[in-house]
């Protein structure tokens, strides 16, 4: 078999596992809590809190444990 093959199987069991546990791994929407911007200008009042944010995801890059990502969105 080759890699790619492999690599085909391997994602769509991955597929078939969020099935099964109820999670469906294409929604069609997310439910965004708060904007890019309410975030960067508000931050002490966000600090602690779970937020849900949206967008895309423009880079990402690991540092050792941290990962770092630039997520941007229309505002």
């Amino acid at each position: 078999m080759s890699r790619l093959s492999e690599m085909r199987q391997q994602r769509l069991q991955k597929l078939q596992t969020l099935r099964e546990k109820g999670i469906n791994p294409f929604p069609a929407q997310a439910h965004r809590t708060n904007t890019n911007a309410e975030i960067v200008q508000q931050f002490d009042q966000f600090e602690n809190k779970e937020v849900t944010l949206a967008g895309r995801l423009m880079s990402f890059r690991d540092q050792g444990p941290l990962v770092f990502g630039d997520l941007v969105d229309a505002t």
